[in-house]
């Protein structure tokens, strides 16, 4: 098996971000440190076996146990490569730069809303998700179970510089704060790349959500903040918000103007998709998810009757590598995950397919 019973338990729960419109998700992650220990990738094995007795012993006191209710917990080194790559599909799992990986523990909620990584690139990578723009619900959450902990665990923190980080960008709150956003209507309009670009003035940074070749792969992007020193972390949040929603108004005004002027390649570039995703026997993780993304536009602009942003985030995460070696729980090639997307692809769109096709294939 090379899934961890627990993670396939998690997959099978399905996706979070389906947050209705062009901001489908907001995610927050704080970072923090022990004092008095070496940060991860300079710690010995004693010292991070201490940070994660430490960091265990915190979130069972009762007042941080209250705060994170159905909580599994798993050691790094029983998650197999699979298990990691699924997480970090999920975005409940970052990739730590250190490779000590025997004291790492993974701590995540049986609903995937919320996780906690001990020994990762810091002492304690706490991360949480909710649909749409949801900023102040998530920073409350995250506030008041930082303020739990830090009344077991005495924190690194300078009086000049804030909280201490691994990374130089993080440090002052230790906050990351990130939109997942859905921008198909502005690449279409070609009017994408310059409103991005206003990011970079105002010290945010989108980069695409699954990059291939330097593209976004289903117009999805991810903004978040580049550093965190000297701005409070509500006011970085409502300014990052702000941000935010100007973006997803252009993307809607975008939709709506191509749906009114240009309504018959709108209407065929969602047919097109459609059909390619019910007919394809063969298709990769980036075609694949450049004609989900029609797909959505079509049906967050009424296009398709049948076809939900459920059924959308759900094809989103199926169809991505480790979630398909998850699903036939087996490690499987480029080539074979190519052909079993497109299968489930066509299940998922025409209903079960007849048994003689896979008699057909077995006596080829």
């Amino acid at each position: 098996m090379i899934f961890h019973p627990r993670i396939r338990h998690l997959a099978a729960k399905g996706p979070v971000f389906i947050g209705q419109g062009p901001i489908l998700s907001t995610f927050l992650s704080l970072s923090r440190n022990i004092d008095g220990f070496h940060f991860p990738s300079t710690a010995s094995v004693n010292t991070l076996e201490s940070v994660a007795e430490l960091g265990l012993a915190a979130m069972h006191h009762e007042d941080v146990h209250s705060l994170l209710p159905s909580m599994f917990q798993i050691k790094h080194e029983l998650l197999t490569t699979s298990d990691r790559e699924l997480l970090v599909e999920r975005e409940l799992m970052e990739r730590p730069q250190t490779d000590i990986a025997a004291c790492r523990v993974f701590v995540c909620a049986e609903d995937g809303s919320t996780s906690v990584l001990l020994n990762g690139d810091d002492h304690l990578w706490l991360h949480m998700t909710a649909p749409g723009s949801a900023f102040r619900e998530l920073w409350d959450r995250m506030s008041a179970l930082e303020s739990a902990l830090a009344r077991h665990l005495r924190f690194a923190f300078h009086p000049r510089f804030g909280y201490l980080t691994s990374s130089p960008e993080l440090v002052g709150t230790g906050l990351r704060i990130t939109f997942l956003i859905h921008l198909p209507a502005l690449g279409l309009s070609g009017r994408r790349k310059r409103i991005l670009e206003r990011l970079e003035d105002a010290g945010l940074a989108a980069e695409p959500y699954f990059p291939v070749d330097g593209k976004a792969a289903g117009n999805l992007y991810l903004i978040s903040n580049r550093t965190t020193l000297g701005e409070r972390e509500e006011d970085l949040g409502l300014r990052m918000t702000e941000f935010v929603t100007s973006i997803s108004r252009e993307e809607e005004r975008t939709r709506a103007d191509l749906l009114n002027r240009q309504k018959l390649l709108f209407l065929n570039a969602c047919g097109r998709a459609y059909g390619l995703l019910r007919n394809t026997y063969l298709i990769p993780t980036s075609e694949a998810l450049d004609a989900l993304s029609i797909m959505k536009l079509g049906a967050d602009s009424g296009v398709f009757r049948h076809f939900t942003r459920q059924d959308w985030a759900e094809l989103l995460l199926e169809c991505q590598p480790a979630h398909l070696c998850c699903r036939k729980n087996m490690a499987l090639s480029p080539l074979e995950r190519g052909k079993y997307r497109a299968t489930c692809f066509r299940e998922r769109l025409n209903g079960p397919e007849p048994a003689a096709e896979t008699d057909s294939e077995q006596k080829n």
